[in-house]
């Protein structure tokens, strides 16, 4: 059965700048001709991998074509299955570096809803220390 994950491949120059248009085609052929030799068929639209595919050795594969074109940086996103496997790696000649999604939530303005928001709210007085211990006496 295996495990899916949702690829999407970018190719940059060494700059990190977007390829122009007419420099993709001829990027694409390389990368489709090399991909050939891996175990997978990388099919680029416009220096664009867009598809769900297993593909276990794209950190392998992925190196040897980044090392065969090496003017060239690869930006490859992964969304497997699972909620938490979000990850970005980018590639060049030969070497990658990578990192994994961090889930993030950014502050709320409670406001909006006629709340304070907490940094504007008075904290409640602290309970006295007695109230937090239960009295026999009082049973």
């Amino acid at each position: 059965m295996g495990y899916n994950t949702y690829y999407t491949l970018e190719i940059h120059d060494a700059n990190m700048f977007p390829l122009p248009e007419a420099e993709l085609g001829d990027v694409d052929e390389k990368a489709v001709l090399l991909s050939s030799k891996t175990a997978i068929n990388i099919g680029l639209d416009n220096g664009v991998l867009d598809d769900c595919i297993k593909w276990y050795n794209h950190e392998e594969d992925m190196n040897s074509i980044s090392k065969e074109l090496e003017d060239y940086v690869f930006v490859l996103y992964g969304d497997g299955e699972e909620s938490d496997d979000k990850w970005k790696q980018i590639y060049y000649q030969g070497d990658h570096v990578g990192t994994s999604a961090e889930e993030y939530y950014p502050p709320i303005n409670l406001s909006k809803i006629g709340l304070k928001n907490p940094k504007d709210a008075t904290p409640p007085e602290p309970m006295p220390v007695e109230e937090y211990f239960w009295n026999k006496e009082d049973a």
